[in-house]
Protein backbone atom coordinates (compact mmCIF):
# COMPACT_ATOMS: atom_id res chain seq x y z
CA UNK A 1 0.00 0.00 0.00
CA UNK A 2 1.35 3.30 -0.83
CA UNK A 3 2.10 6.15 1.64
CA UNK A 4 -0.45 8.66 2.53
CA UNK A 5 -0.87 11.47 0.42
CA UNK A 6 -1.20 15.18 2.38
CA UNK A 7 -1.62 18.90 0.99
CA UNK A 8 -2.89 22.14 1.49
CA UNK A 9 -4.86 24.05 -0.93
CA UNK A 10 -5.05 28.06 -0.18
CA UNK A 11 -7.70 29.54 -2.50
CA UNK A 12 -6.73 32.97 -2.43
CA UNK A 13 -2.75 31.61 -3.61
CA UNK A 14 -4.16 28.73 -5.80
CA UNK A 15 -7.16 30.05 -7.75
CA UNK A 16 -7.21 33.58 -6.72
CA UNK A 17 -9.72 34.60 -9.69
CA UNK A 18 -12.95 31.33 -8.77
CA UNK A 19 -12.04 33.08 -4.62
CA UNK A 20 -13.27 36.58 -5.87
CA UNK A 21 -15.81 35.54 -7.64
CA UNK A 22 -17.14 33.45 -4.85
CA UNK A 23 -16.50 36.09 -2.65
CA UNK A 24 -18.41 38.77 -5.04
CA UNK A 25 -21.45 36.02 -5.47
CA UNK A 26 -21.88 36.02 -1.56
CA UNK A 27 -21.96 39.81 -1.54
CA UNK A 28 -24.17 40.34 -4.87
CA UNK A 29 -26.86 37.40 -2.87
CA UNK A 30 -26.32 39.09 0.76
CA UNK A 31 -27.61 42.03 -0.99
CA UNK A 32 -30.75 40.72 -3.02
CA UNK A 33 -31.73 39.03 0.58
CA UNK A 34 -31.12 42.62 2.17
CA UNK A 35 -33.48 44.28 -0.52
CA UNK A 36 -36.08 41.59 -1.15
CA UNK A 37 -36.69 40.76 2.73
CA UNK A 38 -38.58 42.88 4.69
CA UNK A 39 -37.89 42.50 8.72
CA UNK A 40 -33.96 43.07 9.69
CA UNK A 41 -34.37 39.78 11.88
CA UNK A 42 -34.85 37.83 9.04
CA UNK A 43 -32.67 39.38 6.40
CA UNK A 44 -29.65 38.77 8.90
CA UNK A 45 -30.58 35.12 9.51
CA UNK A 46 -31.16 34.52 5.51
CA UNK A 47 -28.04 37.06 4.72
CA UNK A 48 -25.87 34.58 6.83
CA UNK A 49 -27.18 31.21 5.36
CA UNK A 50 -26.69 32.53 2.09
CA UNK A 51 -23.70 33.70 2.55
CA UNK A 52 -22.53 30.18 4.14
CA UNK A 53 -23.21 28.88 1.38
CA UNK A 54 -20.13 30.51 -0.78
CA UNK A 55 -17.59 31.01 2.60
CA UNK A 56 -15.98 27.30 1.47
CA UNK A 57 -14.92 28.56 -1.93
CA UNK A 58 -12.65 31.20 0.18
CA UNK A 59 -11.06 29.08 3.23
CA UNK A 60 -8.33 27.05 3.37
CA UNK A 61 -8.33 23.29 2.87
CA UNK A 62 -6.13 20.26 4.20
CA UNK A 63 -6.83 17.50 2.54
CA UNK A 64 -5.28 13.87 3.15
CA UNK A 65 -5.82 10.24 1.47
CA UNK A 66 -4.68 7.22 3.83
CA UNK A 67 -4.84 3.58 4.61
CA UNK A 68 -8.11 4.17 6.46
CA UNK A 69 -9.82 6.56 3.69
CA UNK A 70 -9.88 10.53 2.47
CA UNK A 71 -10.69 13.39 4.97
CA UNK A 72 -11.00 16.89 4.21
CA UNK A 73 -10.82 19.50 6.76
CA UNK A 74 -11.54 23.47 6.89
CA UNK A 75 -12.31 25.99 9.27
CA UNK A 76 -15.83 25.09 9.40
CA UNK A 77 -15.21 21.32 10.01
CA UNK A 78 -14.11 18.22 9.00
CA UNK A 79 -15.22 15.92 6.14
CA UNK A 80 -14.09 12.11 6.19
CA UNK A 81 -14.67 9.18 3.98
CA UNK A 82 -13.81 5.57 4.88
CA UNK A 83 -12.86 3.47 1.57
CA UNK A 84 -16.42 1.44 2.22
CA UNK A 85 -17.93 4.62 1.51
CA UNK A 86 -15.78 5.63 -1.39
CA UNK A 87 -17.58 3.72 -5.19
CA UNK A 88 -15.73 5.84 -7.56
CA UNK A 89 -12.80 8.32 -7.95
CA UNK A 90 -12.54 11.09 -10.66
CA UNK A 91 -9.63 13.24 -11.49
CA UNK A 92 -10.51 16.49 -12.84
CA UNK A 93 -8.63 19.97 -13.67
CA UNK A 94 -9.35 21.34 -9.86
CA UNK A 95 -8.79 17.92 -8.17
CA UNK A 96 -10.07 14.12 -6.98
CA UNK A 97 -13.87 13.46 -6.90
CA UNK A 98 -15.18 10.73 -4.35
CA UNK A 99 -17.99 9.42 -4.78
CA UNK A 100 -20.52 7.04 -2.55
CA UNK A 101 -22.07 6.25 -6.24
CA UNK A 102 -20.62 3.87 -8.61
CA UNK A 103 -22.79 6.02 -11.06
CA UNK A 104 -24.79 9.39 -11.48
CA UNK A 105 -26.81 9.60 -9.03
CA UNK A 106 -28.94 12.90 -8.07
CA UNK A 107 -27.66 12.81 -4.54
CA UNK A 108 -24.08 12.85 -5.86
CA UNK A 109 -23.59 16.67 -5.82
CA UNK A 110 -25.38 16.29 -1.77
CA UNK A 111 -22.53 13.25 -1.02
CA UNK A 112 -19.51 13.60 -2.79
CA UNK A 113 -16.61 14.88 -1.41
CA UNK A 114 -14.78 17.33 -3.79
CA UNK A 115 -10.40 17.58 -2.61
CA UNK A 116 -9.15 20.64 -4.56
CA UNK A 117 -5.53 20.15 -6.00
CA UNK A 118 -2.85 23.21 -6.28
CA UNK A 119 -2.27 23.76 -9.88
CA UNK A 120 1.56 24.36 -9.00
CA UNK A 121 1.91 21.30 -7.43
CA UNK A 122 -1.15 19.01 -9.24
CA UNK A 123 1.14 16.25 -11.51
CA UNK A 124 3.20 15.29 -8.62
CA UNK A 125 0.08 15.29 -6.25
CA UNK A 126 -1.57 13.21 -9.11
CA UNK A 127 1.20 10.36 -9.77
CA UNK A 128 0.40 9.87 -5.09
CA UNK A 129 -2.55 9.71 -5.33
CA UNK A 130 -3.30 7.27 -8.44
CA UNK A 131 -1.71 4.42 -6.83
CA UNK A 132 -3.97 4.82 -3.62
CA UNK A 133 -6.80 5.16 -5.38
CA UNK A 134 -5.70 1.83 -7.55
CA UNK A 135 -5.11 -0.06 -4.58
CA UNK A 136 -8.90 0.20 -3.46
CA UNK A 137 -9.85 -0.22 -6.42
CA UNK A 138 -10.69 2.60 -7.64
Amino acid sequence: MPDSVEWSFRPWRDRPAVTWRALAAATASVALVWFVVGETPLRVALGIVVAASFVSACLPVHCRIDADGVSYRNALGMARRGWNEVRRATMFVGGVRLSAYSGRHWLAGFRDLDLPLPLADRDRLVERIRPVLAAHGL
